[in-house]
């Protein structure tokens, strides 16, 4: 039985199952985000805790689903071990995130982009096997917005190739909604569905779109993985801090195309509301943070395209 398994059992026995059942799921999804930084549960911190609750709240989960998140690590970190990182964080004044606070300055700040240019690199570079897969996730990435755990996922009947399309289903923090990709995805992700994706071992048996050698479906490490070290290998990856334990924190993830969709978006003329729709935001304001971000482009052309007198 796994450490989790038996962590859902304990809660059990004093809670509801249905307590139980939201307290390992966020254990898990913080287990998948320490995965993606190389940490085990025994050795992080109150940083950790608080970057991974960020990065939930980033990504506009609801803050009753914060709640659960926090409760659930504090949870299982007092059963199964004997320290406790969660214990100063607190989430109550998180609201103000969507309102222009100093969190929400410095979660822009945070955030960073990509130009097509530069996906284009990481596309080049892509040398780990199967490269045609892993060339697809991150056009699929950047053309469409979709999260990473919303593309591993996304199985073969959510993908409408004639219209272009993809379904993506709700968990309890988002909303069902399609998304679209260009034609220029078309021919790569044909030939993965009708020929590659056959030579996967566990293909057969899986629904999903991008199935592994043994699991039926690729995990969010996997598709972090797999930018990160394109960002390496194009010579694009910075390391920008490191953390209190000496982790870095490094500039290029796979949640970067999600950011560089949006800001590409803005910057081809799509409007907010359309945007908020495609990448599946509950809030406008979370949205218009890119905004900010997409100025800076007009800023520089204002600068150099814009007419003047001589003196």
């Amino acid at each position: 039985m796994s450490e989790i398994d038996t962590f859902q059992q304990h809660v059990s026995v004093k809670q509801t199952e249905g307590t139980a059942n939201r307290y390992a799921s966020a254990i898990r999804r913080y287990r998948d985000w320490l995965d993606e930084r190389g940490v085990e549960f025994g050795d992080a911190n109150q940083d950790d805790v608080e970057s991974h609750l960020l990065d939930l709240a980033d990504e506009d989960y609801a803050k009753g689903s914060l709640k659960i998140a926090r409760a659930g690590i504090a949870k299982f970190y007092d059963e199964m071990y004997d320290y406790n990182p969660v214990e100063d964080v607190s989430i109550g004044s998180w609201t103000a995130v969507k309102k222009g606070s100093k969190k929400s300055q410095s979660l822009r700040d945070d955030v960073h982009y990509l130009t097509p240019d530069e996906v284009q690199q990481l596309v080049d570079n892509v040398h780990s096997p199967p490269k045609l897969r892993n060339e697809l996730i991150i056009k699929m990435l950047f053309q469409t917005g979709m999260r990473r755990g919303e593309l591993c996922k996304v199985k073969l009947h959510d993908v409408n190739r004639e219209e272009r399309s993809i379904r993506i289903h709700a968990d309890k923090t988002h909303s069902n909604r399609t998304v679209y990709y260009q034609p220029s995805l078309s021919t790569p992700l044909n030939i993965w569905i009708d020929a590659e994706r056959n030579g996967v071992l566990t293909a057969d048996d899986s629904p999903h779109l991008f199935p592994t050698q043994k699991a039926e479906h690729i995990k969010p490490n996997s598709v972090s993985r797999i930018v990160r070290e394109a960002a390496e290998e194009a010579g694009i990856q910075e390391v920008m801090y490191h953390d209190k334990g000496g982790r870095p924190k490094r500039k290029i993830t796979g949640h970067t195309l999600r950011h560089s969709f949006a800001v590409a978006a803005l910057k081809n003329g799509m409007d907010v509301r359309t945007l908020q729709k495609l990448m599946g935001h509950a809030d406008i304001e979370t949205t218009q943070m890119y905004l900010d971000l997409a100025d800076d482009d007009v800023k520089t052309k204002a600068r150099q395209f814009g007419p003047s007198l001589e003196s």
